[in-house]
């Protein structure tokens, strides 16, 4: 499997992200994953190209129209698939099927189920705003009626360009500043690419995004279009620092030949292995054939699977045959064995599905796998009436 970049066109820094270059002017590329990302100005920058488009595992079909970016669809075997994981390009492609439309300085990207469903628990509707040069300023969340909603507590984004570096800053619905994520909670940031649109750098400023003393920078490692290590760094002593949201200051990140990502490591000033402020040192995942994400552990010393400060050591999920749904999570000690998470109070859940696809039952449940019912925790199944509508039944009533 060869990896290529995605081919793009740079009509500008960031407007790179929805005008696409092909050889013809509709076309459809196939791409097996989405790059680990931590702002949606870099969230579609050096996707992983298959060369064969092969459907047999989940990938991303990108189509366009008059060379514009029409639409995006997770999709296995040629069907949408459900879209489960999101801890890549979380913030642009979080759907099964994402429909661009383009009007005059502005972009409208709706995000639909596999069914073609507007989501219910997470946006519907990105709107990202131009300025005059065609450049990307401003996104925010919306749901299906046109609500403002947010994203991992996101509702929109801000950016302003200068001569090299681009500023960007986050808000609630509140109208509150929000930090980029847990891994780097600074609130006003620069952000650097490299000529081939990487990211390069995340510098921790003011309000006016200037650089303020002892600023965080993130220098980040590319590789394979992928960020494989990052490192922080003081920009006034110009030396490594833990002052990150994990307390590491250096990160390394590793992934298999179908670019999934399958370690991370957490290390220190000195180049140490370090235990994060989360409680282990980092973890590692599998996948199976279809590109599902099958476990993932927390780990510690010479990468032993261990329990977290969380009081758990990971999660196992398990798929139909076809690799298509996620029918059962749980909580697994470092032997693999079910357990209950203390946070939580349970151990797993299970989905039911009906015969289209459509999710109608979540059931918690004890170690043992069977019903576990409490207050909090609500177990039911949808049947579907003789009008056609659904009623829910709580299975612990």
């Amino acid at each position: 499997m060869i990896k290529k970049q995605l081919p793009l066109t740079i009509l500008s820094l960031i407007f790179i992200l929805f005008i696409f270059k092909y050889d013809k002017v509709n076309a459809q590329e196939n791409y097996r994953t989405m790059p680990f990302t931590h702002s949606p100005l870099h969230a579609m920058k050096g996707a992983l190209k298959i060369s064969d488009a092969n459907d047999s595992i989940a990938i991303y079909s990108f189509k366009t129209e008059n060379n514009k970016l029409k639409s995006i669809i997770y999709q296995l075997d040629g069907e949408p698939k459900p879209f489960y994981e999101n801890y890549t390009s979380s913030t642009f492609v979080f759907a099964s099927i994402n429909e661009f439309e383009y009007r005059e300085n502005e972009i409208i990207v709706r995000h639909f189920d596999h069914l073609l469903r507007p989501y219910k628990d997470k946006p519907a509707i990105s709107k990202y705003k131009l300025d005059g040069k065609g450049r990307v300023i401003h996104l925010a969340y919306f749901d299906k009626d046109g609500n403002a909603t947010e994203l991992n507590g996101i509702h929109n984004y801000n950016w302003k360009y200068f001569k090299d570096k681009i500023g960007e800053v986050r808000y609630n619905n509140d109208g509150t500043i929000q930090p980029i994520n847990s891994w780097f909670p600074y609130e006003w940031v620069l952000l650097e690419f490299d000529k081939d649109d990487n990211l390069m750098s995340i510098i921790e400023t003011d309000e006016n995004w200037n650089a303020k003393d002892d600023s965080v920078m993130i220098q980040f490692r590319i590789e394979s279009n992928e960020i494989t290590k990052w490192v922080a760094i003081n920009t006034k002593t110009n030396q490594k620092t833990s002052n990150t949201g994990s307390g590491a200051s250096e990160t390394r990140h590793d992934y298999d030949s179908n670019g999934y990502l399958i370690r991370t490591r957490f290390f220190d000033t000195k180049g140490n292995r370090i235990k994060s402020k989360w409680g282990h040192m980092g973890f590692v995942r599998k996948y199976n054939n279809y590109g599902n994400r099958l476990s993932y552990n927390f780990i510690g010393i010479n990468d032993k699977k261990i329990v977290s400060a969380r009081k758990y050591s990971g999660q196992k999920f398990v798929w139909d045959s076809k690799g298509r749904y996620r029918i059962l999570t749980y909580y697994i000690d470092t032997e693999g064995d079910p357990m209950v998470r203390p946070a939580v109070g349970y151990s797993q859940i299970e989905y039911i599905y009906d015969t289209d696809g459509v999710e109608i039952g979540k059931v918690f449940k004890d170690i043992e796998g069977k019903i576990f019912c409490e207050e909090n925790m609500e177990s039911f199944i949808l049947l579907k009436n003789h009008d056609k509508k659904f009623r829910k039944i709580n299975i612990c009533s």
